[in-house]
């Protein structure tokens, strides 16, 4: 049986158009091109909290630390920012934003933060970490992602907990 010349290009058409955008979709969630090399990244952090003095944020806060598992080395994070909201009052949980750095044996890895943290009871930390490609050495051209979870005690002015996500290195 034939099939029409127009019923053909219409579906090969469909079907190409569909590939092109599955495509693009893909690469824009790898973070580049497709010889990008991606790797899920894990591992726990510790840091001390450091407000003024040392401090040269926006915000005056800053955290220091160690990391391990895949992005092993020295973690410091710059806020930038410091956002209370409506809610803040009743739950005790404020908005935040900053730069944040990883320093690695192979160079260092740069990423833009935004995160909440409780600041009374339990002092819940959850951020996420968008690498920005503006690295040094094997970080050069970086993208992907780490969300951070942990602890936040201000009595003691140390945080900790863990990290994961997938970084993709051209």
């Amino acid at each position: 049986m034939r099939l029409p010349i127009r019923s053909i290009k219409g579906r090969t058409g469909v079907v190409l158009t569909s590939l092109a955008l599955l495509a693009l979709t893909v690469s824009a969630f790898a973070g580049g091109p497709a010889s990008a090399v991606s790797e899920v990244v894990s591992g726990k952090f510790d840091t001390e909290v450091v407000v003024g003095g040392d401090c040269d944020a926006p915000a005056g806060i800053c955290a220091t630390g160690t990391t391990t598992g895949n992005l092993k080395g020295t973690f410091t994070l710059r806020v930038a920012e410091i956002i209370p909201t409506s809610d803040t009052p009743t739950t005790g949980v404020i908005l935040f934003t900053g730069d944040g750095t990883v320093e690695t044996k192979n160079g260092t890895l740069r990423c833009k933060n935004s995160g909440v943290l409780q600041t009374r009871d339990h002092g819940v930390l959850t951020s996420l970490c968008l690498v920005t490609g503006e690295g040094t050495g094997d970080w050069v051209g970086a993208s992907g992602y780490f969300q951070v979870d942990g602890t936040v005690d201000l009595a003691a002015a140390v945080a900790t907990g863990s990290y994961k996500g997938q970084i993709a290195r051209p």
